[in-house]
């Protein structure tokens, strides 16, 4: 994040010399980077033309702002006379008869005037006529950001030419508010929204857009590329600005491709896939994300360069609270390359009602639950609050807890029915629960009553949860609401995480409960990768460090490895790891991947080498697992199994200590015929063999 002192009244905003490529729909985009100069006097000669030579101002990234919520460049310590900031930004445009519509999207503080190419296009709080210069020493009427305006250009084929272009703004605080300087400007063409997906399953999508005026619209789509195969189905229309399509008939698993077409003017072509019905399955999640902050927009470059099959957003999408108004520049604005191409599934956060439900409702389409509308009447929720949806092996039910204080899940209430019928029709092996309120938590909302009864909220949430989970064999229960990332040991097999470090202020550390596994204070995002019945969770920061895994397998409660780290109960014993753990020492590295390897399972990060989180991800995955328990007919021994690899052979080691000789232990197969999955090893005496590792040999 820049932080930049400033004793300017005025900012103006522009770019740099050497053009960034534009997107065709958002010519001038939120979080892009500007240049700005800082001045005690009028601006330079021609700044705000494309021919000025900008080369020699600072960049920052948009929004600029002063917010304790966050903007992307944060201007500290402004004081009075010490003159104006000036912001350039260039931007190319390939086709300029393609411009049919132009459009000024501005969130400001005080007030400003827009040029492009020289050109005056809108003026707001700052006195003068169109064409009047703004002395740098002026002070705007006031006026509160918060609430972003859509300013339709005139004659947009007049203010843009092919090649490079220039936006530049100044703005000014307002009088008597000379610290306040808040401005996030986006220049947008022939849409003000989208086009963006929503509700993406095996065989359908909604395709969404918004135009600065009502007209007509279809969707072209099919499997070509270049659309040469095309379908087309028009939107209906309606006096409201936003069109919405659903195609149905999709294929599972099916790249397609897509564009708007309008009546004088046409999207480019994105693409997406629809879910695949089965099979592996790579998901991201992330929560309390919406603060315009620059981690969010950090987060939102590390989501955009992976290619995962869904992204789950576990609630509080917009701060400081969820508003038509910051819709587009906390959210859809900052995700604009994904949401076009990739499936979003959204929870409710306590933010995201603070500005009532339509906000929501109108940005969002998600799947809806069944339960009859009397009981939503009577609970005070909606069809769109939970829902469920499958994709590949696995099955999600996206759940309705805020704070307490504005929804409460009783007992046997209609949301907890429709739960418990939702998870007892499922098939997938793999099953998940997203919500927003934590299930634990050791962060600042650890200790919440928000309903007053004198039981903490998180305690009520697993007293509802936990039971189901375990009855209907859920492995992992996604949460935001802490701004932070933490991860349990698991209970009777379900692993709960928290998520909330998406872009908003972290959290610290409030009482840490006695079955976290892991915490850290980061803004972060959260990949899950499934693997047949292996489980791969990877906690990555805002710089794109992982710093945080959890792998397990899916096993069944009566198996001999209930907990899925590949150590079975004689393994356990001597490794002193936990039987109903994968990551007994929450070092990200489940215990069987460290024993083999001559790592005590128990010994976290600081005695550890600190490549062995780097080892640890780069290993490919699904690895051959291990299973290792005692052998019944032979009292001493232990029988190793590993799956994926034919005509190897295992070598077990054995140490005293973790800087000790290793030394082989004999295998019951040495010199005699040799299975490939399966060796039976005698086990040394404690004193002799507490640490142990694995290899394997080809067969010769």
């Amino acid at each position: 994040m820049l932080r930049i002192g400033l004793a300017s009244i005025l900012l103006v905003v522009a770019m740099a010399r050497s053009p960034a490529q534009a997107d065709d729909v958002a010519l001038v985009g939120i979080g892009e980077t500007w240049k700005y100069w800082r001045s005690t006097s009028e601006p330079p000669v021609a700044w705000n033309q494309p021919i000025f030579d900008d080369a020699a101002w600072q960049s920052g990234d948009s929004g600029f702002g002063v917010s304790s919520w966050g903007e992307n460049t944060l201007f500290d310590g402004l004081e009075r006379g010490s003159g104006t900031v000036y912001f350039r930004k260039a931007f190319t445009v390939h086709d300029p008869g393609a411009v049919d519509t132009l459009t000024l999207r501005c969130d400001w503080e005080g007030g400003f005037v827009a040029f492009l190419n020289g050109t005056e296009i809108a003026r707001r709080n700052l006195a003068g006529w169109p064409g009047t210069p703004v002395p740098f020493t002026a002070e705007a009427s006031p006026h509160s950001a918060g609430v972003a305006e859509d300013i339709l250009l005139i004659n947009p084929s007049e203010l843009v030419h092919a090649g490079t272009n220039v936006l530049a703004i100044q703005a000014a605080p307002a009088h008597g508010f000379a610290t306040d300087v808040v401005l996030v400007p986006e220049l947008l063409a022939n849409f003000t929204r989208g086009p963006y997906l929503q509700s993406v399953l095996s065989d359908r999508a909604t395709v969404l857009w918004r135009t600065p005026i009502a007209q007509s619209g279809r969707v072209e789509f099919g499997t070509d590329p270049d659309l040469a195969d095309a379908q087309s189905q028009e939107a209906l229309l309606t006096p409201v600005l936003t069109r919405e399509v659903t195609l149905t008939g999709l294929q599972p698993g099916t790249r397609y491709y897509y564009r708007v077409r309008l009546a004088h003017a046409r999207s480019p072509i994105f693409s997406f896939r629809t879910l695949p019905a089965s099979g592996d399955l790579d998901f991201l999640v992330l929560g309390d994300s919406g603060a315009g902050s620059a981690a969010q927009f950090a987060i939102a470059r590390h989501l955009s360069v992976r290619s995962p099959d869904l992204i789950v957003q576990l609630g509080d999408i917009v701060y400081p609270y969820f508003s038509f108004g910051r819709t587009d520049t906390r959210c859809l604005s900052v995700y604009r390359s994904l949401l076009r191409t990739t499936p979003f599934y959204f929870a409710w956060g306590n933010h995201d009602l603070y500005g009532g439900t339509e906000p929501y409702r109108t940005a969002f389409r998600v799947p809806t639950n069944d339960t009859p509308q009397l009981a939503h009447v009577s609970e005070g929720t909606l069809p769109e609050f939970y829902y469920s949806f499958d994709a590949g092996d696995a099955h999600f039910a996206v759940l309705f807890w805020p704070y307490s204080s504005q929804y409460y899940m009783r007992e046997n209430c209609p949301q907890l029915q429709w739960l418990e019928a939702d998870l007892a029709a499922s098939s997938k092996p793999w099953k998940f629960l997203c919500l927003h309120h934590p299930v634990n938590t050791s962060g600042g909302h650890r200790n919440d009553d928000l309903n007053f009864n004198r039981i903490p909220d998180r305690n009520e949430v697993a007293a509802r949860l936990m039971p189901l989970a375990r009855k209907y064999g859920v492995q992992m229960i996604f949460s935001g609401h802490d701004h932070n990332f933490e991860r349990f040991h698991p209970i009777h097999r379900t692993h709960t995480v928290v998520s909330g470090g998406g872009g908003i202020i972290l959290y610290g550390l409030l009482e840490r409960d006695t079955n976290s596994a892991a915490f850290f204070v980061r803004w972060h995002f959260t990949s899950v990768q499934l693997r047949g019945d292996t489980l791969r969770l990877v906690a990555t920061d805002a710089q794109g460090v992982a710093f945080d895994a959890l792998e397990f397998r899916r096993t069944r409660e009566d198996s001999a490895d209930p907990d899925g780290d590949g150590l079975g109960p004689a393994a356990e014993a001597a490794a002193g790891s936990r039987p109903d753990s994968p990551d007994t020492d929450g070092d990200g590295r489940n215990d069987g991947w460290e024993w083999v390897r001559g790592y005590a399972p128990t010994i976290s990060d600081a005695t550890e080498d600190s490549s062995h989180l780097t080892a640890f991800l780069h290993a490919p995955l699904p690895r051959p697992p291990a299973e290792i328990f005692p052998r019944q007919r032979l009292e001493g021994s232990l029988e190793l199994r590993w799956l994926g690899l034919v005509n190897h052979r295992a070598i077990l080691e054995s140490a005293a200590s973790a800087d000790a000789e290793w030394e082989p232990i004999p295998s019951f197969l040495a010199g005699g015929p040799l299975r490939t999955d399966r060796q039976s090893f005698v086990i040394p005496p404690y004193e002799l063999a507490r640490f142990f590792r694995r290899r394997f040999v080809p067969e010769q």
